[in-house]
């Protein structure tokens, strides 16, 4: 979050603004009680060009962070058009101290206050994140590393037992084929086996009543 100088203590046709009141000021400040506007020359009509988002006192200067801020208006005050600023204060708002009203950028009118920064706005350096390939390589400890040899150690051990699972695996699907191919085997067997005829040893005869008749007759 970048801060921008826009006021200070000191003696003004106004008043007498001390490091205490600055102070005040710059606690008193709440956004959601009163948000101070960005505006131009003083105009109390008219557009807004940002707001106050945060107040600080910096010693006898004060403070503020801006948000909100249109790009186009960014430009010509980065361009030179509004290089200083003024601030509008109230005295005493309902009863709360000094407090600040408005923060206004000046074209070619001169500030009362003197001294102060001209403002340019620009990246906060805290809200910037910079990545190059030069970058020095990330550096491991001794412990880190013998940690990830033991992780390396743990996953070859595993991989070796789901080899020799899988050896398992395939020498049961081997032993299931051969075992399917005997029992089409023993199928096929008795299929054919009772397609043959029986044996004449296995036939029981018949004979005709005369053939056993004639075996009871007696020559003389």
């Amino acid at each position: 979050m970048k801060f921008y100088e826009v006021f200070k203590a000191g003696t003004y046709p106004q008043g007498k603004f001390t490091k205490k009141e600055i102070a005040q000021i710059a606690k008193n400040y709440d956004p959601q009680f009163c948000e101070a506007p960005i505006t131009i020359d003083h105009q109390q009509s008219g557009p807004a060009y940002g707001w106050v988002d945060t107040v600080k006192a910096d010693g006898d200067k004060l403070k503020v962070s801006f948000k909100e801020v249109p790009e186009e208006f960014e430009k010509d005050v980065n361009d030179g058009k509004f290089k200083k600023v003024s601030v509008e204060l109230y005295r005493n708002l309902e009863g709360k101290g000094a407090y600040l009203k408005a923060v206004s950028f000046l074209g070619a009118a001169i500030p009362q206050v003197k001294g102060l920064e001209p403002i340019k706005f620009m990246e906060s350096e805290a809200d910037t994140f910079e990545f190059n390939a030069e970058d020095e390589p990330e550096q491991f400890s001794e412990q880190e590393i013998e940690d990830l040899k033991n992780q390396v150690a743990d996953l070859e051990k595993q991989l070796a037992t789901f080899k020799e699972s899988n050896k398992k695996l395939e020498t049961i699907k081997s032993l299931k084929e051969k075992i399917s191919a005997l029992s089409d085997e023993v199928a096929t067997f008795k299929e054919k086996a009772q397609g043959i005829p029986k044996s004449k040893n296995n036939i029981t005869p018949v004979m005709h009543s005369e053939e056993r008749y004639s075996m009871l007759v007696y020559c003389p």
